[in-house]
């Protein structure tokens, strides 16, 4: 079975304070809340992913997030607590803090870093009162953490979004670092350069983030082997019709996982290919997804009795006999030509 999986980078660990509202809002790098009377800590918070979580009356909720990464925390210590958040639901969301009161702030402070093993990172803020946003700006985030704090009064929300790239909104979408945490939660870029030009797809490759994907069109293990030396190429994507069937795919999942690249067969050409493709991910370590059509599609969806199942976003291997599926003769005959 697969599953994507997208996170968010920026690890943010978890000492949120509140006081009393006062004047125009300011910021601080040091943590100017030395006697809190509200602390969210998240050492609460149970061991799962989940949108919104309030402790002691401070509420840090995601927004506009995607996929499994649109969470609050994970359930790691870093920094100083138990649990971390991530202001990015996703790479394509961002964090609101605010009172269960619905008062404003007086001054709130949190600690954050770039999460683990990660570069420096901006992140965006927005102070906003009754949902307009009275001041932004960006702030850079340490590998080792450092605080953060927003002072004065005259805002009732923070709202953050955390990237490797320069940020200058709640929704920009900078390039990251290759794979799916690239900042605009991107699983690839199909195919930039006509296939023929194997040097030309390196040269995109090399010059920026998201990973790049090819193969549909070539055939033979020999073609892949290219795209590999050249670093053409993150993912394979062969065609179990075209690149010289199930043994010929197998053999270039086999030069994927030798080059550490990842495979994820082009699965169009109707049903045979495609449950024959389902094989080839089942058996190559290299697979990590399974290109499946929802749309329709009749000579995979209508061509064999046997019905795909797609739940929560995985399927399950055919284990029937040969490659798991039966002709449907009533669609053969519908479609028969005479000669």
């Amino acid at each position: 079975m697969f599953r994507a999986l997208t996170l968010s980078l920026f690890a943010t660990a978890l000492c949120l304070a509140a006081l009393g509202s006062a004047r125009a809002a300011t910021v601080h790098l040091v943590d100017i809340v030395a006697d809190p009377v509200a602390v969210n800590d998240f050492e609460l918070a149970p061991e799962f992913r989940a949108l919104t979580w309030a402790q002691q009356g401070i509420r840090v909720t995601q927004v506009d997030g995607s996929g499994d990464a649109d969470a609050i925390w994970l359930g790691s210590g870093l920094g100083l607590g138990d649990r971390s958040w991530y202001p990015n639901g996703g790479d394509d969301g961002w964090t609101r803090l605010t009172l269960d009161s619905g008062e404003a702030f007086g001054a709130l402070s949190f600690f954050g870093g770039s999460g683990w093993n990660l570069p420096p990172q901006t992140l965006y803020f927005e102070l906003a009162f009754d949902g307009l946003a009275v001041l932004s700006g960006t702030l850079a985030a340490s590998f080792g953490g450092s605080w953060f704090s927003f002072a004065g009064g005259d805002f009732d929300e923070v709202r953050l979004r955390a990237s490797r790239g320069d940020v200058s909104s709640l929704t920009d979408c900078p390039l990251g670092p290759p794979g799916p945490n690239n900042g605009c939660n991107l699983a690839w870029f199909e195919e930039p350069v006509i296939a023929d030009d194997k040097p030309g797809m390196a040269e995109v490759r090399a010059s920026g983030n998201v990973p790049i994907s090819a193969g549909e069109s070539e055939a033979t293990r020999y073609a892949f082997r290219d795209l590999a030396v050249l670093k053409a190429a993150d993912i394979f994507q062969p065609d179990p019709a075209f690149c010289g069937g199930i043994s010929e795919a197998m053999k270039i999942g086999t030069i994927a996982s030798a080059f550490n690249l990842r495979l994820a067969p082009h699965l169009w050409a109707g049903a045979p290919c495609f449950f024959a493709g389902l094989h080839v991910c089942a058996a190559s370590p290299a697979s990590f997804t399974i290109e499946y059509s929802l749309g329709a599609n009749p000579m995979i969806h209508d061509l064999v009795e046997d019905k795909i199942e797609v739940s929560d976003g995985l399927i399950a291997i055919p284990e029937k006999p040969g490659l798991g599926f039966t002709m449907s003769e009533k669609f053969l005959e519908a479609h028969a030509q005479g000669v």
